[in-house]
């Protein structure tokens, strides 16, 4: 993933992670000027600028975008998203995995949104938790309910699937050099499987310097070169690994301060090798530098609705 795709991932994980509050009150429209994080007095960093909640708070009128749209509902229904968890950018658009069953397709140029919930039989995508794309264009959900990689054409159409005679539940995938890295969360491990043959080359994560370094693997982070940043919920913390299964170093553990975590899921890079970390338990985004010192942190549990 380049470094401009990984910038805007880690807005896109944001973004996500503040519809994910499902106790807190909906968002609501208001027009009190821009905000910034941290709040003031501190120098402004980072610009919330919207929420994404379905296809009210985007679409002007029904366009007739297509990409990878199987079953899309008719011109005057609302389209929701219900569940959000991975998000990935590709060409303009953002791809979100609606554990509800189906990828949100969002085209914020064309003001569109649709969904994607693959064919019938075997393409049928059943809890999809995270996406990306290769260079052909080609599209794989990782579904933790079918323990599958579901591959698909840029035109929609299933291909494939990777990993039904492997021992996985898959959380989240790198696709690398011709690679895919899969997070196996029960396994504790990465699995790396060529894209080709669809074989097992190797693991990451057990036989390190370290030993077994992970534990429940959730989301995984690349800075391109071949190292890794792997949120590991059951150490509370990010490990950072190479391709080649060297244990490099970790960061966090489990508590409430600052640089600590609770439920560390997604991550993301930026062009400065700055990792976001988005913690479900914390219900915030913490920002590190690239030797793990904290930098910032955004946002925070919801209000209850009385």
């Amino acid at each position: 993933m380049k470094n401009k795709q990984k910038f805007t991932l880690v807005l896109l994980v944001i973004f996500t992670i503040l519809s994910l509050q499902g106790c807190a009150e909906k968002t609501k429209k208001v027009s009190q000027g821009p905000v910034f994080y941290p709040p003031p007095p501190n120098p402004p960093k980072i610009q919330f600028l919207t929420a994404i909640n379905g296809s009210a708070d985007i679409e002007e009128k029904k366009s007739s975008f297509s990409l990878f749209v199987v079953g899309a509902p008719k011109e005057d229904k609302l389209v929701n998203i219900f569940k959000p968890y991975g998000v990935t950018s590709r060409a303009g658009k953002i791809y979100v995995s609606d554990i509800a069953g189906r990828v949100i397709i969002i085209d914020p140029e064309n003001k569109s949104l649709d969904f994607f919930t693959g064919s019938s039989g075997e393409g049928a995508i059943k809890k999809p938790i995270n996406v990306a794309f290769d260079a052909d264009g080609k599209m794989y959900v990782v579904d933790i309910q079918r323990k599958e990689i579901l591959v698909y054409g840029p035109d929609g159409t299933y291909l494939k699937s990777i990993g039904k005679n492997y021992d996985i539940k898959p959380a989240d995938l790198i696709i690398e050099d011709g690679f895919l890295y899969v997070a196996d969360v029960d396994n504790h491990e990465i699995k790396v499987i060529d894209i080709k043959t669809g074989e097992l080359a190797k693991t990451l994560g057990k036989g390190t310097e370290k030993g077994n370094v992970l534990a429940y693997p959730t989301n995984m982070a690349s800075d391109g070169k071949g190292v890794f940043y792997v949120t590991n919920i059951g150490g509370n913390n990010v490990v950072k690994l190479d391709k080649d299964n060297h244990f490099l170093a970790v960061f966090g553990k489990a508590g409430d301060a600052f640089g600590e975590f609770a439920r560390p899921k997604g991550i993301a890079i930026d062009p400065e090798n700055r990792f976001y970390v988005v913690d479900a338990g914390h219900q915030n985004v913490q920002i590190f530098s690239d030797t793990g010192r904290l930098l910032m942190f955004l946002g925070g549990p919801g209000r209850k609705k009385l």
